[in-house]
């Protein structure tokens, strides 16, 4: 699947975390990142975000924080061209591209919460 977003290519990244079988998308896990990232805090907390998305097993470590560092550093780059990562419009269908929006939605949302605490 193709990934609209970063010039990091943020969606290779994701697909090295996110299990294809599995239920958590790149969508789910980038909004879930941000949530957690406009807090800006020091240390990222990848033990509530792998609680939050129930994924704290079978996730590679080292993919995952590539992908963090990624999706922290395009959140706060000087060219403003942040952009949630969802499917990209000219491969996926508009049920497709609906559903990871919400899943990114949902997942930043929640981040925030549980940062806000």
């Amino acid at each position: 699947m193709i990934f609209v977003a970063d010039p990091n290519d943020l969606g290779l990244l994701a697909d090295a975390v996110v299990d294809p079988a599995g239920v958590l998308t790149p969508a789910a896990l980038h909004g879930a990142v941000c949530g957690f990232a406009v807090l800006e805090q020091a240390a990222f907390p990848y033990e509530s975000l792998l609680a939050l998305l129930g994924a704290d097993t079978g996730v590679d470590e080292a993919a995952l924080e590539r992908f963090v560092e990624a999706a922290r550093a395009a959140l706060v780059a000087d060219d403003l061209e942040f952009a949630p990562l969802l499917p990209d419009d000219d491969s996926a269908a508009l049920t497709d591209r609906l559903a990871a929006l919400g899943d990114w939605c949902g997942n930043f949302l929640s981040a925030l919460g549980v940062a806000l605490g």
